[in-house]
């Protein structure tokens, strides 16, 4: 109807992508804050093992009582699952519920204490120092990719400015062309690019997936 099919579709398109576009940053920062629930986590295992003169298996169902609350409900499932399973499949669907590779770290020196059995609490307190370290690095990279982040809305706040002046304050002598089949046509193209660049910026800023090394509860039961 306004003659400008293009600039709405790539408007209704872009208010669809928006939250999609600023969500990298929040979901980085939640999956960290639940590495470091981990950590606090297998310190509080740790302390009511060498405080409290329990196993291992007791040590879990205690510490599900007052869990971090960026994992209370993986230590919570695990504790019932400890009640009826082997300890060993307990630990890898712990793994899989964490679905990080640093998951796949605390699930493995679980496993390693409960087998070991003596020294236990000197066995997670070495497992949580190395979950920190592994935080620490994490927020390390994080903090480089929240820079690229910030370019990246930054280049479309002044993308969109640009595109608004020229609508507003160049319409009979810059905008004018795209009125026309091949002006919608060029105009298409143009967004397509700015598109795929926000896109390719928004990828830049994401985390890497992180490459699990324990095999998935599907693969553990066969």
């Amino acid at each position: 109807m306004t003659g400008w099919p293009i600039a709405g579709i790539a408007l209704a398109a872009a208010v669809l992508l928006l939250p999609w576009l600023t969500s990298a940053g929040k979901t980085s920062a939640r999956r960290i804050d639940r590495l470091e629930a981990l950590e606090t986590w297998l310190r509080r295992v740790a302390d009511l093992i060498g405080s409290g003169h329990v196993g291992l298996l007791s040590a879990i169902k205690e510490s599900a009582r007052d869990a971090p609350a960026g994992i209370a409900d993986e230590v919570g499932t695990l504790a019932q699952r400890l009640r009826i399973w082997e300890f060993r499949a307990a630990a890898l669907t712990f793994a899989d519920d964490i679905d990080d590779r640093v998951g796949d770290v605390a699930a493995a020196g679980l496993c390693v204490v409960h087998q070991q059995g003596s020294g236990a609490a000197e066995l997670l307190d070495a497992l949580a120092r190395q979950v920190a370290a592994e935080v620490a690095a994490r927020r390390t990279a994080e903090a480089e990719r929240a820079r690229r982040r910030s370019t990246a809305r930054a280049l479309l706040v002044i993308w969109a400015l640009m595109f608004l002046g020229f609508g507003v304050v160049g319409a009979s002598t810059y905008t004018a062309v795209y009125r026309s089949v091949l002006g919608q046509s060029v105009l298409a193209v143009v967004l397509a690019v700015v598109g795929t660049a926000v896109v390719w910026l928004r990828r830049l800023g994401d985390e890497p997936p992180s490459l699990r090394f324990l095999r998935s509860r599907s693969e553990a039961r066969r």
